[in-house]
């Protein structure tokens, strides 16, 4: 519950309130849309379904998840 909480609140508070004092607006980036977005959408619904159905996490998807998170932390710092 303080994981979700603390990302919609990151997303929504803190991006909400930074949009209200850019007299221009926010620029995203188009790696961020190209890339980041993608693959966070990709993850959150990676996890729902087993958020809901599994109720219970391995250590084998345990290491899938640091696995994708390692490749994708790669990913970033290698095409900079």
């Amino acid at each position: 519950g303080n994981v979700v909480g603390s990302n919609i609140f990151n997303i929504f508070g803190v991006l909400g309130f930074s949009g209200l004092f850019v007299p221009a607006g926010l620029m995203v980036n188009a790696h961020m849309v190209a890339v980041d977005i993608p693959f966070m959408l990709v993850t959150a619904g990676l996890c729902l379904p087993m958020a809901l159905w599994r109720q219970r996490y391995d250590r084998w998807l345990g290491g899938v998840f640091i696995l994708s998170y390692v490749s994708y932390a790669w990913y970033l710092i290698s095409n900079q």
